[in-house]
């Protein structure tokens, strides 16, 4: 049997039908929600649990790196010490970066251009970042 012009089934015809089933696909999905007005119970207590939902949900972030950076820097400790720790969570995060003396003193030197008091009574040195000792007149 030959096919004609009105047996094949036009693109409108298509996308129509396509529309009608993703529209009662999303019915059925909103009908099969269980929805209940009563909050969930605890067996022992009977308090009310609380569910966090993943809008309201708050998931624990790892510190920035810049962050981690100047709480380390900001304890204070020889070069070694500093780039041995900070190489380490680096290692565990996974980043591919190179932390060194210089690294560490540029990131010194950008933040106290934001803030001029950045390392608070600390000192930069050849041997790391250390504690300042006030000498007093004798």
């Amino acid at each position: 049997m030959e096919t004609t012009v009105n047996d094949t089934v036009s693109k409108e015809t298509t996308d129509a039908k396509t529309r009608e089933i993703n529209a009662k696909a999303k019915l059925q999905a909103t009908k099969d929600k269980v929805t209940t007005d009563k909050p969930l119970k605890n067996i022992v207590t009977g308090k009310a649990i609380t569910v966090p939902t993943t809008k309201t949900a708050k998931v624990d972030k790892p510190m920035a790196m810049a962050k981690y950076q100047d709480v380390v820097i900001l304890a204070g400790g020889t070069w070694e010490h500093l780039i041995n720790t900070l190489k380490a969570e680096a290692t565990k995060r996974q980043y591919k970066i190179t932390i060194n003396e210089s690294y560490l003193r540029g990131h010194i030197q950008r933040r106290q251009i934001v803030n001029k008091e950045y390392l608070g009574d600390l000192t930069v040195t050849e041997k790391g970042v250390e504690k300042t000792t006030k000498k007093g007149k004798k």
